[in-house]
C-alpha cells in the first residue's frame, strides 16, 4: 500500500517538540553531571596526593635520603613549572645533592599538574571570612591557625605556616624551618612533622555545592590516609 507524505516519517512540529524535549532534559541533568565531575576530580586530587606521601616516604626509607613534598611552592617560595609553564601543585624532591630543602642539581624525581578548576586547597565551603567551616580530622596533629589561608596544616619549629613536609631516611616526617636555618637532617623535630592537606573540589562559581571535601592525613610516625567528611553526620569518616 503506497504512504502519503503524511504518513512518511516526521513532521517539522513533532522533530521541533523532540529537540526541545532534549533540550529540556539536559539542562535538568547538567547539573548533577557537572557535580559528579567536580567530586571526581576532587576524589582523584585526593588520591594522587596522598599516592605522592606514600611515594615519598618509602623511596626515602628505599635510599635513606631525604625527600621533601611541596605543595605549589618550596622553601624558597619558587614554583615548579610544569613543560606547559603552568605551576605543579606537588612534587617530591630527593634532597641528596645539595642539602638545602630547594628543587636544586635536579634533585625533582616527581610533579603533579596544576590543580584542576574548581579544585583547591581549603577546609570548609564558601570564601573568607564568610564561609562554612568544617572540623580538622581527629588525628591531624598540624598546626591549624594557617589552614584557611594554606589548607594545610603543616608547620615549622617556630608555628608557622609550612607548605612542604620532609620524610627522613627512616620515612619518620620532621618538621624544620626554610631559608638558612633549613636543616633536612636535623633530628630535633623527629615526628612532629605530621599534619594534614584539606582538598575541596565540589564547588560552582554560582553557588557552594555541600559536595566532596577529602582529608589527606600524615600522622607523626608517616603513615598516609584519606578521609572524606560526611555532610548528613558532620563528621570524618576513613575512606
Amino acid at each position: 500500500m503506497k504512504q502519503t507524505a503524511n504518513e512518511s516519517g516526521f513532521t517539522m512540529i513533532e522533530l521541533m517538540i523532540v529537540m526541545a524535549m532534549i533540550g529540556i532534559l539536559a539542562a535538568i541533568a547538567a547539573p548533577g553531571f557537572q557535580r559528579m565531575r567536580h567530586n571526581g576530580l576532587t576524589k582523584s586530587t585526593a588520591r594522587s596526593m596522598a599516592d605522592m606521601l606514600d611515594f615519598a616516604r618509602s623511596k626515602a626509607m628505599q635510599t635513606g635520603n631525604p625527600h621533601l613534598v611541596f605543595f605549589g611552592v618550596d622553601t624558597g617560595g619558587n614554583p615548579y613549572l610544569l613543560s606547559d609553564g603552568l605551576p605543579s601543585a606537588m612534587f617530591v624532591v630527593e634532597d641528596n645533592v645539595v642539602t638545602d630543602c630547594l628543587v636544586t642539581n635536579n634533585e625533582l624525581i616527581y610533579a603533579l599538574p596544576t590543580l584542576e578548576p574548581g579544585v583547591r586547597l581549603f577546609r570548609g565551603l564558601g570564601d573568607p571570612p564568610d564561609f562554612i567551616a568544617v572540623p580538622p580530622t581527629a588525628g591531624d596533629v598540624g598546626d591549624q591557625d594557617g589552614v584557611p589561608v594554606t589548607g594545610m596544616s603543616f608547620a615549622m619549629p617556630d608555628g608557622t605556616d609550612a607548605q612542604w613536609i620532609l620524610f627522613g631516611g627512616d620515612g619518620i616526617p620532621r618538621r624544620f624551618s626554610a631559608g638558612a636555618q633549613c636543616d633536612a637532617g636535623s633530628e630535633a623535630e623527629i615526628g612532629r612533622g605530621g599534619g594534614t592537606v584539606y582538598v575541596n573540589g565540589a564547588r560552582n562559581p554560582a553557588n557552594d555545592w555541600d559536595g566532596r571535601q577529602y582529608a589527606v592525613e600524615v600522622t607523626p610516625l608517616g603513615g598516609v590516609k584519606i578521609q572524606r567528611y560526611d555532610w548528613s553526620q558532620n563528621a570524618w569518616r576513613i575512606r
